[in-house]
């Protein structure tokens, strides 16, 4: 006797349905799971975006009416490059 000869057919077709129906519920959950953590990453995403329209615009008022009256030529110098400085780490953390 072989396999197909023990198995009513109507009990392998169940047994055939059962098993697509599971694969079908695993890659609806996988999917559910992902589009949740893609959510995360959205959520993530648009609160930082916000926070730095919020605080960029200070920060660079901040910057521009610093008095630069009294510093030395390097001090001068390094201020000169530090909005060069804060763009590029900026940059290099959006690019990660």
């Amino acid at each position: 006797m072989g396999f197909y000869d023990t198995i009513r057919a109507g009990h392998a077709l169940k047994t055939i349905k059962d098993n697509e129906r599971v694969k079908a519920l695993k890659s609806i959950r996988s999917w559910q799971e992902h589009a949740a953590v893609e959510a995360r990453y959205v959520v993530g995403l648009v609160i930082g975006i916000y926070l730095l329209a919020a605080l960029i615009p200070s920060a660079i008022t901040a910057l521009n009416s610093t008095n630069t009256s009294g510093w030395t030529a390097t001090q001068l110098a390094i201020w000169g490059v530090l909005s060069v400085i804060i763009l590029a780490v900026v940059i290099m953390k959006i690019s990660e």
